[in-house]
């Protein structure tokens, strides 16, 4: 016999089932859309690049250490935030227990003269922050070297170019003194226009795009001045566009010192 107790929960369960799948399925998606409008919209007023230099050493047996070393750098709007590392030492009763490599924020207004120097992430910006030149601190901190007259003392021998990019490579006619590097690429890119820092902004506006990378080689040879054999060795430095989003902590500062910065006397 058909047992009609049993069937009726079951419709009902159906119905209620399609009506579940009805509203959860346009839920998840907008909760998508939302997502990616949020992703989209930090985007849009958040950028990072990294400065990334490395410096080739050579010790007394001649032996080459290659020293690597990068400061990020954040835009947000027309603000920009550098992250100055440093490392801190951990002692014991004059003995090294370990270090760490810390942070030194400096913050200013593009077109500024003077920017502010934190200590940390965590400082209370309205009391503390030292103020200083943007120029000396960015000379000495982040790598701010001048490669405007470098390419004028040199002969152009090889160069390649398409719409958004171009690669130039120089050569020394006359060695001046020993030391003297051998060669130097030039690396140029339309699409980091929008960077505000320069290795060269008269080489930026002479070719319409910006000069990200410069490698400096150094071929090997004897040296009369270290009496010992130079190995090769290459200088780089380059400015890295970061496609990961930078840390949700670093945006949050960045953002904070520019709503201060609007209701402070600058």
């Amino acid at each position: 016999m058909l047992n009609l107790k049993n069937t009726v929960p079951r419709k009902k369960m159906s119905v209620v089932s399609t009506r579940a799948y009805f509203f959860i399925i346009p839920g998840i998606f907008l909760f998508f859309l939302t997502c990616l409008y949020m992703i989209c919209s930090r985007n849009k007023d958040v950028r990072e690049i990294k400065i990334v230099v490395n410096y080739p050493l050579v010790n007394e047996k001649g032996e080459l250490k290659n020293l690597p070393d990068t400061v990020p750098i954040l835009y947000y709007k027309n603000f920009i935030l550098c992250q100055l590392p440093y490392q801190y030492l951990f002692t014991r009763n004059g003995i090294l227990k370990g270090e760490r490599k810390n942070y030194r924020l400096f913050f200013y207004k593009q077109g500024d003269l003077y920017g502010t120097l934190y200590d940390s992430i965590t400082t209370d910006i309205k009391n503390s922050g030292t103020r200083c030149l943007v120029d000396s601190i960015m000379r000495r901190n982040v790598y701010k070297t001048d490669f405007t007259t470098i390419a004028d003392s040199l002969q152009l021998y090889s160069s390649e170019k398409n719409n958004i990019s171009i690669l130039e490579k120089y050569i020394y006619t006359t060695r001046i003194v020993e030391d003297s590097f051998d060669s130097i690429f030039l690396f140029y890119d339309k699409r980091l226009n929008w960077v505000d820092y320069s290795w060269s902004r008269r080489l930026d506006s002479s070719k319409g795009m910006k000069l990200y990378k410069i490698k400096i080689f150094f071929n090997t040879k004897a040296s009369d001045l270290y009496k010992l054999t130079m190995p090769k060795r290459e200088f780089s430095y380059e400015i890295l566009s970061c496609k990961k989003e930078p840390s949700l902590s670093i945006v949050s500062f960045v953002k904070k010192l520019s709503k201060n910065y609007n209701v402070s006397s600058h």
